[in-house]
């Protein structure tokens, strides 16, 4: 059966933590530790599925026990004859002439717990920095048992600030099967349990390299308790926040490099075409209009996808990822130029549509002289449109490479036409 706090999410599936799950791409890989750090929460990835049509089954089996709230037991007697039917079950010789397990209820088991605790651990993320105004301390919880692993028994208690790097490696789930979760406190909590709140600092939080079977590659993060020494590790490809969801998506998009050019096109087109940002966006701005507040806190807007990335390429602007973010700062901004500026800039409405626009715009415009891009679409006049500029290649303050919605306004069919825009996708009318 599901752990304490699995069974909650389960038998009331916070709706953030189901939007969450909705919102995880593909990750396609032959072993689970090919899959690094962020890209375990947002690209849904089960290990030795190379199928996508194998993927969407075990995807869509988890969306069920989320949105329904069934058992593992339920979980695995549903699946396993899909997965029997297609071929992924039991052990089978692989490339390298070495015994592989492909499903097993074992191995279903697992997936059922590792992502619905992901998903609503990264639900109750959301739900928390929404509310850091009043509960600006977190607090680590472990389930302290015979089950319990030192490592994170190690951490039970420890508060941090929400804004603590602490966080960035630490909150869980922190390595296959972890049961931990995050309490938030306000002022009051700290004084009347005379907590202690830590600050991290680079001597007592960093990350490691860890070469994983066949060379590759990853990192584990690293806390060093200032006061006994005590070393905690998080597990190999788990230092990652669940709710930091664009970082990753562009973690998503650096693994899709190993895999070979038709099948990551495939995955590149699919997170493109995908319609969960334009679903989720509209209620994230308000949000932002009820709050009045921004954190500076970034979000997924959409893909570009591979025909886009070729053009782009072809004019020596080649994005490092195809990811486009944008964040609260950016959209209040935004919100108050359609209070003050009015007929220059994008209405509240128009805000709410730039996903949708991003998957299916009416055109893409190259800017030569800015190296950046313009996403078009009807503004309701015949000689105006409104548009999106995404700057390419951003750097959003050293946290990542990634492309960024940096404006957006009308602007007439006029200026459109200059010799230093190009169309490079639709047709602009």
């Amino acid at each position: 059966m599901p752990d304490a706090d699995l069974m909650y999410a389960i038998g009331l599936p916070p709706e953030k933590a189901i939007e969450y799950f909705k919102a995880k791409g593909y990750q396609i890989t032959w072993n689970w530790y090919e899959m690094l750090n962020e890209a375990h929460a947002k690209a849904f990835t089960v290990a030795k599925a190379m199928n996508l049509d194998i993927l969407q089954d075990i995807r869509g089996m988890v969306q069920k026990a989320l949105d329904e709230g069934i058992t593992s037991d339920t979980f695995v007697k549903e699946l396993e004859p899909t997965l029997k039917a297609k071929g992924w079950w039991g052990k089978v010789m692989g490339e390298d002439g070495k015994e592989v397990q492909l499903g097993s209820p074992r191995r279903l088991k697992n997936i059922y717990r590792n992502n619905l605790q992901s998903a609503y651990m990264a639900g109750r993320y959301q739900a928390f920095m929404e509310n850091v105004d009043d509960r600006p301390y977190w607090q680590y919880v472990a389930v302290l048992d015979g089950r319990t692993r030192p490592a994170h028994a190690q951490l039970h208690g420890k508060v941090f600030r929400y804004d603590d790097p602490f966080w960035n490696d630490f909150y869980p789930p922190i390595d296959w099967g972890c049961r931990c979760r995050v309490r938030a406190l306000d002022h009051e909590n700290v004084q009347e349990r005379n907590l202690r709140v830590e600050k991290t600092s680079p001597e007592n939080l960093t990350t490691e390299d860890r070469i994983m079977p066949m060379g590759i590659q990853t990192s584990v993060g690293l806390y060093k308790d200032p006061v006994t020494g005590e070393k905690t590790v998080t597990g190999k490809g788990w230092s990652n926040n669940p709710g930091a969801a664009w970082q990753m998506d562009v973690m998503a998009y650096e693994k899709s490099l190993e895999l070979p050019p038709n099948i990551r096109q495939k995955f590149i087109g699919e997170m493109a075409r995908a319609k969960i940002h334009q679903e989720m966006f509209p209620s994230w701005v308000d949000g932002i209009l009820a709050k009045q507040k921004a954190k500076g806190f970034a979000i997924t807007v959409g893909w570009m996808d591979d025909v886009l990335l070729n053009k782009l390429r072809e004019k020596g602007a080649e994005p490092k990822t195809p990811v486009i973010v944008t964040n609260d700062k950016n959209i209040m901004h935004a919100i108050r130029d359609a209070k003050i500026l009015k007929e220059a800039a994008l209405s509240v409405d128009e805000i709410k549509r730039i996903p949708e626009v991003i998957r299916n715009p009416e055109a893409i415009l190259f800017d030569a002289e800015k190296q950046n891009i313009l996403y078009v679409f009807s503004s309701g006049t015949d000689d105006r449109k409104n548009k999106i500029v995404v700057e390419i290649n951003w750097d959003l303050k050293k946290k990542g490479v990634v492309n960024f919605v940096n404006t957006a306004g009308k602007v007439s069919l006029y200026n459109l036409r200059e010799k230093k825009y190009t169309v490079i996708k639709g047709v602009l009318e």
